[in-house]
């Protein structure tokens, strides 16, 4: 972290909810988004990627392995810089994300639950910003 940043460094401009970007992506088309919330959990392997809290549900937000974080930032509110995608994660993925966040899934119970791809909207962060 440099600065109070984990990547790249960024002028904090037209800051969103995560459910008003979301709503801006899907209605809009509108990629590029700075989005502020808490950290529900971050990756316990190796910190590279962390949900952000909203209101109705939580977004995974990842680095395209280009830095990482430290694992225990849970609670900290933070602004993530980037831009929303549509991606198709990989029942390895799912199992990987189940097993290593904090809510302590077992392997076994993970390959019962995911037994197909998801088609989900990602959200890569070129940095962050911690608040708190």
């Amino acid at each position: 972290m440099v600065d109070g940043y984990y990547g790249s460094a960024f002028k904090e401009e037209n800051t969103l909810t995560l459910e008003n970007a979301l709503k801006n992506y899907n209605e809009k088309g509108e990629a590029d988004a700075q989005i502020n919330g808490e950290i529900e959990c971050v990756c316990q392997s190796k910190g590279c990627w962390f949900d952000l809290k909203g209101a109705n549900g939580t977004q995974t937000i990842d680095f395209g392995h280009k830095f990482l974080m430290h694992k225990d930032l849970a609670g900290k509110k933070v602004i993530a810089n980037g831009s929303f995608y549509s991606d198709t994660t990989s029942i390895k993925q799912q199992i990987h994300e189940a097993v290593d966040d904090a809510k302590s899934m077992t392997l076994e119970e993970a390959k019962k639950k995911f037994v197909s791809p998801a088609i989900t909207i990602g959200f890569e962060a070129t940095g962050i910003k911690i608040l708190n």
